[in-house]
């Protein structure tokens, strides 16, 4: 696994039955490498235009490693985004700063800002979800919207 000072920790059997055994969707598993080293795991998942009834769009719903490395990865994320013909990626945060995901290529969405990024994309509701955690062990506390159950199909 690569090097993180995150919380709460994630580790290769986490990885197993989050990502790769998921009954419902399908992920893809991105390691980034430097001198022979593994340095970061980012995940990501495609809603594709026939789910949304308009375009595609990446989700980046987990990230493992250190702050440092997301900024490198900004190319690599852009590719993915142009080799799924999506329209934009999103991805819901807590616990990396603002900065870092500028340095990536991110825009951060405030509330209030006027800028709408749906959450429900099947089908599209064009609206923006706030969401309100609570930590009770806030240092290096990070969040994705894979770590709850935000990221899980609606089902019937």
């Amino acid at each position: 696994m690569p090097v993180t000072p995150h919380t709460p920790v994630k580790d290769t059997w986490y990885l197993r039955r989050r990502y790769f055994r998921y009954p419902y969707f399908h992920y893809d598993v991105w390691a980034a490498r430097g001198n022979g080293k593994l340095l970061a795991y980012v995940v990501t998942r495609t809603v594709t235009a026939e789910e949304t009834g308009c375009v595609p769009v990446v989700r980046l719903v987990d990230f493992i490693g250190e702050d440092a490395v997301l900024p490198r990865l900004g190319g690599a994320l852009d590719a993915i985004l142009n080799r799924a013909g999506g329209e934009y990626m999103d991805c819901y945060n807590a616990g990396i700063p603002a900065e870092v995901w500028q340095a990536a290529g991110f825009t951060e969405r405030l509330e209030g800002d006027g800028s709408v990024i749906p959450n429900y994309l099947t089908p599209p509701l064009l609206e923006n979800t706030e969401y309100y955690y609570f930590t009770n062990k806030p240092e290096n506390f990070v969040l994705f919207k894979a770590d709850g159950d935000q990221d899980r199909p609606n089902l019937k």
